[in-house]
């Protein structure tokens, strides 16, 4: 007789997020190309840190597969780029892309911290 683990089950289980931003991406129009909002609608972001930013010492570039497509908003950057720096898993989510808006308008997104508790 074979038995099931249930380690995935009790992982999963251990598993929370935390929402750190909900808004609208920084500079879309800067660093996007014409009608490329169709090529970001299936991309995964990614968040990467640029410290050497001249207008914000904790910014943090978003980018759409390779391609850099703005910046997490100044605003929210420092509690973020905290987050970032002490290695916590932080996963960007491209909830919404919208040709027709406003450039400030067009990339909508949320930050996630993923936390697992592996105590038991």
């Amino acid at each position: 007789m074979m038995v099931k683990s249930n380690h995935a089950n009790n992982l999963i289980d251990n598993v929370s997020k935390e929402l750190l931003f909900e808004g609208y991406l920084s500079g879309f129009r800067y660093y996007s190309a014409t009608d490329q909002e169709w090529e970001i609608m299936r991309q995964n972001l990614k968040l990467i840190r640029h410290t050497t930013n001249v207008h914000d010492e904790n910014a943090i570039a978003v980018f759409a597969n390779s391609k850099m497509i703005g910046y997490v908003p100044k605003t929210h950057s420092k509690k973020i780029a905290s987050y970032i720096d002490k290695g916590d898993n932080i996963i960007p989510e491209l909830v919404n892309v919208n040709p027709s808006a406003e450039a400030q308008e067009k990339v909508y997104f949320k930050i996630w911290n993923y936390k697992v508790n592996l105590q038991a």
